[in-house]
């Protein structure tokens, strides 16, 4: 799936509910990733919100530069995130230390 604006496969204000599989394991809630770079600003994910179900399979897919690594990033810790919220079993990313 692709974050970034323009992007044809599915837009950063886009939701995807898992609830049927099961009970929920994570939660996204608009999440924003800005890189500052030398020549301005990159939006990397621009109000993602998704929500995983404990069971079931999950595909990330998208053109080059729009979002996967990021979101998969923020997802495993490897890298903060500047609005939104992420909960794991609905304990929020915040209370998590490194």
């Amino acid at each position: 799936m692709c974050f970034v604006k323009n992007c044809p496969i599915i837009k950063g204000d886009s939701t995807i509910n898992a609830q049927f599989l099961g009970e929920n394991i994570l939660q996204i809630k608009n999440v924003k990733k800005i890189y500052q770079t030398k020549s301005g600003n990159v939006t990397a994910l621009n109000g993602v919100s998704m929500t995983f179900a404990q069971t079931g399979m999950i595909f990330i897919t998208g053109k080059s530069g729009c979002g996967k690594t990021t979101l998969l990033n923020v997802i495993g810790g490897l890298d903060g995130f500047d609005e939104g919220e992420v909960s794991l079993y609905g304990k929020s990313f915040k209370h998590f230390n490194a």
